[in-house]
């Protein structure tokens, strides 16, 4: 199993049992790291939406629980807000 794929299982497992319940994953479309940014050494258009439409189907999404795709540089973001008391 190769590293990635490995990696969305991890994540999407844990964002799955978060006992919160609000959560949304953006990950952007151009690389999700440094190194697989346009014009870099790794990067591979191709395994990266590969990468994206992965985690799309493994994380359970709702309208408080979604996972988007953007069209910026490379960069992973997770916002889980608050739970308030």
């Amino acid at each position: 199993m190769r590293i990635r794929s490995l990696l969305n299982l991890i994540i999407a497992d844990k964002l799955n049992r978060s006992p919160s319940s609000k959560f949304r994953v953006c990950l952007p479309q151009k690389g999700v790291s440094a190194y697989d940014a346009p014009g870099k050494p790794c990067y591979d258009p191709e395994a990266t939406s590969t990468l994206i439409n992965e985690f799309q189907r493994l994380v359970q999404t709702k309208d408080d629980r979604q996972v988007t795709v953007f069209l910026v540089k490379s960069c992973i973001v997770v916002f889980q807000p608050p739970v308030r008391s």
